[in-house]
């Protein structure tokens, strides 16, 4: 397999007045095309700050990071913004649907930022909302849908732009148990059936277990479980 991403000596400091404070310390982290990965460690180890940089949300200190094999540490501000569009499907914790449109229009959101084409919008966000198990609550609003299928619409949404990488942070820590095994075995059904790379960050070794490959973020440095 190609690889898809690929980090060299990633640095992530903060500076305060008091201190600077070591987030990243030199990674060096590869992802092949295809491959799923998960990423434990501590609360506040830098789990989220590493996946945001992946994705282009947070700047790095220092370091390179390769996707498709351009750097993407060097991209300007509108170069960023179309990579995340177009190569990115996020899913965190906390859902962030916009509560003034329904579902469907949630996911259809997307894909329209790049292009006009409502007619084909609607018809891929409908898919993805039947494949999630929603195509009963297309033009359901977030506050008609409960915690699950809302995380659902979320899923949905991260997929509309056929993304060649997911990137999901803690995306059912705010499930109960059992939406949770429906949200994750969903996520995994659908990362499989879209062929698309994946990195989960997660406090759950269950979770973690499901992954091809398992790394664990200590002191700054990730290690590779197996």
């Amino acid at each position: 397999m190609d690889n898809l991403l690929e980090i060299r000596s990633l640095y992530k400091t903060y500076s305060t007045e008091a201190e600077v404070l070591h987030i990243l310390n030199g990674i060096d982290f590869t992802l092949k095309k295809g491959e799923s990965v998960s990423i434990t460690g501590e609360s506040g180890s830098g789990k989220s700050t590493f996946l945001n940089m992946i994705g282009g949300l947070d700047a790095v200190t220092s370091g390179n990071i390769y996707f498709e094999g351009v750097d993407i540490t060097q991209l300007d501000e509108a170069e960023l913004t179309y990579f995340r569009n177009k190569k990115i499907g996020f899913i965190f914790q906390s859902h962030y649907l916009l509560e003034e449109f329904t579902a469907i229009e949630n996911v259809m959101i997307p894909y329209l930022i790049h292009s006009f084409n409502k007619k084909k919008a609607y018809k891929k966000a409908e898919e993805l909302l039947e494949f999630v198990g929603l195509s009963n609550r297309l033009k359901h609003f977030p506050s008609q849908l409960s915690g699950g299928e809302k995380q659902r619409v979320a899923i949905a949404r991260a997929f509309i732009n056929e993304p060649s990488l997911i990137l999901a942070d803690e995306p059912t820590g705010n499930l109960d148990e059992r939406n949770s095994e429906k949200i994750l075995h969903l996520l995994f059904d659908i990362v499989k059936n879209k062929n698309s790379s994946f990195i989960i960050v997660t406090h759950s070794s269950h979770i973690a277990e499901l992954t091809d490959k398992e790394y664990r973020l200590e002191n700054g440095l990730l290690y590779k479980k197996r």
